[in-house]
């Protein structure tokens, strides 16, 4: 049994081919078989008919930061299908916001970053 089974969607794959109409099935995690017609039962079974299905989408130069501090899961960019996101990339980030260095980032961060969603609302 599968735990996701997406039906019937135009696939972009990442190759630079053309889309083609293809299920999908997902099993822990991970992507279990494509195939023009999947047959077997699912947890849940999406119909992704008249849509695109592709996979995530990795956005190499953010200043999302101090964005998983207020929600891990950045939420905008996930439904927007970015999966991964880069950060600390130009030369500042805000971890390990611990300790005696956690006001230090907090003030070096703020003018940059903006306020974010720490202890004292500002930047980490």
């Amino acid at each position: 049994m599968y735990d996701l089974l997406i039906r019937g969607g135009l696939l972009v794959d990442g190759r630079k081919a053309a889309p083609f109409r293809a299920d999908l099935a997902v099993k822990e995690n991970r992507i279990a078989k494509i195939a023009p017609d999947i047959h077997g039962e699912a947890a849940e079974v999406i119909d992704a008919t008249g849509m695109m299905v592709s996979p995530g989408f990795i956005d190499v130069h953010t200043h999302d930061d101090i964005v998983f501090d207020r929600d891990p899961l950045n939420e905008p960019k996930l439904r927007q299908g970015v999966t991964t996101a880069i950060v600390g990339n130009c030369g500042f980030g805000v971890a390990p916001a611990v300790g005696e260095c956690r006001q230090d980032l907090i003030d070096y961060n703020t003018p940059i970053l903006g306020r974010g969603g720490g202890d004292e609302g500002a930047a980490v």
